[in-house]
């Protein structure tokens, strides 16, 4: 069964890359780079 395009960008793509992406930054922080949630987050205004 095949899925269409929706519903593979919405439950497998998207959660896949965004999985990806957390991980990525997890690693990175874990090895000593200054990254903050807006470093993740491009989306939001974060102030500090």
């Amino acid at each position: 069964m095949a899925l269409d395009d929706s519903t593979f960008l919405q439950q497998y793509a998207l959660p896949n890359f965004f999985f990806h992406l957390s991980m990525v930054y997890a690693l990175l922080r874990q090895h000593g780079l200054p990254l903050s949630k807006g470093d993740f987050d491009g989306w939001h205004v974060y102030r500090g």
